[in-house]
């Protein structure tokens, strides 16, 4: 983890008792990694106001110095300190660049322990970005009479193959006369969301000099995001990772009354000399998945939504009628690489699709279906057959429609990049048993370096009856996606994509080894309910005396128990309506109200 320190390093005093020269330190140990470019900041506060001298001193481990290419960035302006020096000598040792010294670095060699004069100049600089800043320095020495405070930026380019290293640590030695007092601040940063997710809200904290800060401490103002004045940590709770590492951070869980958007969290770094400084930090929230929402009527929308117009939210998934109801299960995911059959054109694309024909009729979303186009891309559709390879969130009118998608994201089952045996899709008729089995296993993100890394293992099973199932062995994608940025989708939709429904991945799979139960109903979560399966109240169901009881009411007869329910069972207004009693006895049984 990166530090950042102020050391005294003369002790040269004024008049004034201002120190003339100081050190500010990082040891970020970054890895430098072939053909990357790397950098590292050191952020000055409380040095010196008008440089009259400096010099830098750096220590980087690497088999061949000749790949590098390194610039120092200040107020958009920089120097070339060296590129592609050393050849196969290795290391930078306690380098120092200093104006004064005798020697070139071009005319050194490694590791360049010593005393070198900066490069200079502008050629052959490869690194990102090109060039480092906008006005170019030969010398330390354009930098006096600028204020030293602030950013001061170290840029590390490897430029070639086959050596890395690691930038172990540098330093900046600034002489000059210093400002009074500086305030603490800080650098904020809030992870991206989802609606009612959680975010972790982090602040680096640097403190202020002249005295050096005691008694740090951050707040924010989350009323922004349905909270209020909040203390954040450094003692490695409540999200906080590394106790007193002056990162400062709170785990924030989303009420459900903030809907996506961009947002910005103010907040303040304090310390016990009465200082302070204000800042505002940036959090990103994505829309949550949809559901049921109860509000003089039934719509398709997010909770967020929901609530905000003041419906009850029935859950992600829950459908207004014909639909699934999504519930996590425990079954465990079933390898049938060797029992079932590969599909041998969707197993060897990048993105693409193959027509299975099913043992049974499946009904998905009151349609029956007889086979199924099977994608590369974690997806079964009934009616449509898109390759389409960036997911989306679900219900959007784009293709895919009708679909289930235990594990929607852009897959490459290609051999020749996945390997023999990595990255194929399988199917298993297990008819016998009501089920029929679609299993993607291996399959990785496209354009990964090291696909076993990202092998995901995840299937579909259908039912007979209806219902389906997602089970989920290995995904490493939900949480640790190798493609920055990359998100899966997992739910159903209807034929023209204008519903559906969906869970988060992260809270519903997680690591995976769990499974999602896709419960199929034609009940409308918003329609009147119907009343309590024991008619008669005695406390006893069930019992067959509740529904010879509700008969004899119903036929106008008297309550034997004198605590007999409405013949209006099923709440529709209509009675007496024979579809009470056979609601009755649907319900008795373990079955939908039926309206």
């Amino acid at each position: 983890m990166k530090k950042y320190g102020v050391l005294a390093a003369a002790a040269v005093m004024s008049v004034c008792g201002l120190a003339q020269a100081q050190v500010f330190s990082s040891a970020p140990g970054l890895a430098i990694a072939d053909n990357t470019t790397i950098s590292d900041t050191i952020s000055v506060s409380g040095g010196p106001t008008s440089l009259t001298g400096m010099t830098l001193t750096l220590n980087i481990t690497h088999t061949f110095d000749g790949d590098l290419d390194i610039a120092l960035v200040h107020n958009d302006q920089f120097i070339i300190l060296s590129t592609d020096n050393g050849g196969a000598g290795e290391n930078f040792l306690d380098t120092i660049f200093d104006d004064a010294a005798g020697v070139s670095i071009t005319a050194g060699a490694a590791p360049f322990a010593g005393a070198y004069t900066p490069e200079g100049g502008f050629v052959g600089w490869n690194g990102v970005p090109t060039p480092p800043a906008t006005t170019q320095f030969d010398t330390f020495s354009a930098f006096n009479g600028q204020d030293a405070n602030g950013g001061w930026t170290l840029i590390v380019h490897d430029d070639a193959g086959l050596d890395q290293g690691v930038l172990n640590s540098w330093s900046l030695t600034l002489n000059g006369p210093t400002s009074g007092p500086t305030n603490p601040f800080g650098v904020g940063a809030a992870s991206a969301t989802t609606e009612v997710g959680t975010t972790l809200m982090t602040v680096t904290v640097t403190g202020g000099q002249n005295p050096p800060s005691t008694g740090l401490s951050v707040s924010a103002n989350l009323s922004n995001v349905g909270g209020s004045t909040q203390a954040l940590y450094n003692d490695g709770t409540n999200g906080d990772v590394s106790a007193g590492d002056n990162i400062w951070s709170y785990s924030y869980t989303l009420p459900n009354t903030v809907v996506s958007g961009a947002y910005g969290i103010p907040f303040t770094v304090s310390d016990a000399q009465s200082r302070s400084t204000s800042s505002t930090m940036g959090l990103t929230i994505a829309n949550g998945p949809g559901g049921a929402c109860c509000n003089s009527g039934c719509t398709i929308t997010r909770e967020t939504l929901c609530v905000g117009a003041g419906g009850a939210f029935q859950g992600a998934g829950t459908n207004c009628g014909v639909g699934y109801t999504i519930t996590t299960g425990t079954n465990a995911f079933e390898d049938i690489s060797t029992t079932g059959v590969m599909l041998a054109t969707v197993s060897n694309v990048d993105d693409g699709t193959e027509s299975v024909a099913l043992p049974f009729a499946f009904t998905h979303l009151g349609n029956s279906y007889s086979s199924v186009n099977v994608c590369s891309n974690g997806n079964l559709q009934f009616s449509t057959n898109s390759t389409a390879w960036v997911n989306a969130t679900i219900p959007t009118a784009a293709v895919p429609n009708d679909m289930l998608a235990p594990l929607w994201d852009d897959y490459d089952l290609n051999d020749l990049r996945n390997g023999p045996g990595l990255g194929a899709v399988y199917t298993l008729d297990d008819s016998a048993n009501g089920r029929f089995i679609i299993s993607w296993q291996g399959v990785g993100q496209y354009n990964i370096a090291q696909p076993v890394l990202d092998a995901n293992d995840f299937q579909v099973i259908l039912y007979s009856n209806g219902n389906a199932e997602f089970r989920y062995g290995n995904v490493p994608t939900v949480l640790n996606p190798l493609v920055a940025g990359d998100f899966v989708t997992i739910g159903y939709e209807n034929i023209d994509g204008t519903d559906g429904g969906s869970v988060d991945p992260a809270s519903a799979v997680g690591a995976g080894n769990v499974s999602l139960l896709l419960t199929a109903s034609n009940t409308n979560p918003c329609s009147p309910a119907c009343d309590t399966i024991d008619f008669n109240g005695d406390g006893l169901f069930p019992d067959t005396d509740d529904i010879s009881q509700f008969i004899l009411v119903f036929g106008g007869g008297a309550c034997p128990t004198g605590t007999c329910g409405d013949i209006d069972y099923n709440n529709d207004g209509l009675f007496p309506d024979t579809l009470d009693i056979s609601a009755l006895i649907s319900v008795f049984g373990g079955g939908d109200c039926l309206r």
